[in-house]
């Protein structure tokens, strides 16, 4: 039996493989990019589950260093219920 999503998935979870493909774009591995936005390796894992417990000082730092491009931002933003 093949597996999937019974729905679309939700705006967190896109935002959160945009968050992370991000990284794995530039060759970042997880470490790096939570010691830059001053947390650790497990709360960054968390954040790509669940954007929305991301702080925005986490989010603003994010975006500066790694690029996360406007149109997902902003989808994510207006689309999240």
């Amino acid at each position: 039996m093949a597996r999937g999503f019974l729905s679309e998935p939700s705006a967190e979870l896109i935002f959160g493989k945009h968050m992370e493909s991000r990284l794995t774009e530039q060759m970042i591995d997880r470490d790096k990019a939570a010691k830059k936005l001053n947390i650790c390796t497990k709360t960054l894992g968390r954040r790509f589950k669940k954007p929305g417990d991301m702080t925005l000082g986490e989010l603003k730092t994010f975006i500066r260093l790694y690029g996360a491009s406007k149109d997902a931002v902003l989808q994510y933003l207006y689309e999240n219920k």
